[in-house]
């Protein structure tokens, strides 16, 4: 008997495949599947939280970079203060915590343009939860590699923001 091997699926982000932005989006966004919520693993997540509406807070770890994410995801994403006083503070014990950087996606981009389809997007702007994305460690430091005196992106950055 032949057993055949599935495709690949290197590529594909599951975080992108959320339901967030996707319709404003101009194309599908870059490695999210076929539309919105179409892997069984977001299927999942996404049921799990509609029958949760007791829920607050969001948090996933990533093993990529060594830094806490929190929204917005991108410059025309207004933020309501008391929602970014409690980042702050929620970032700041964290920083003490981790020794990791907390700042907003925003910041972090390493590309101009709107990002589509994010789990931040998703969980805080379409769920109303407190979302982080924490990366759980940086490859380049771990390797003693310095990164250049202004980094083109927040992987490198130590400077504190609060957009």
């Amino acid at each position: 008997m032949t057993v055949p091997v599935a495709d690949p699926v290197e590529g594909l982000d599951l975080g992108q495949n959320l339901p967030a932005d996707w319709g404003a989006a101009p194309e599908t966004p870059v490695h999210a599947g076929p539309y919105p919520g179409s892997e069984p693993e977001i299927q999942a997540i996404m049921r799990a939280a509609a029958e949760r509406p007791n829920l607050v807070h969001f948090v996933t770890c990533h093993t990529f970079g060594g830094v806490h994410l929190r929204p917005p995801m991108n410059d025309d994403e207004p933020m309501p203060y008391a929602d970014l006083r409690v980042y702050q503070e929620y970032g700041e014990k964290a920083e003490r915590l981790t020794g990791y950087t907390a700042m907003s996606f925003h910041d972090l981009k390493f590309r101009p343009g709107r990002f589509y389809g994010g789990q931040l997007g998703w969980w805080y702007g379409q769920r109303g939860l407190f979302s982080w994305i924490t990366e759980l460690w940086s490859p380049m430091k771990a390797a003693g590699v310095q990164g250049p005196t202004r980094p083109r992106s927040g992987w490198a950055t130590t400077r504190r923001r609060t957009r």
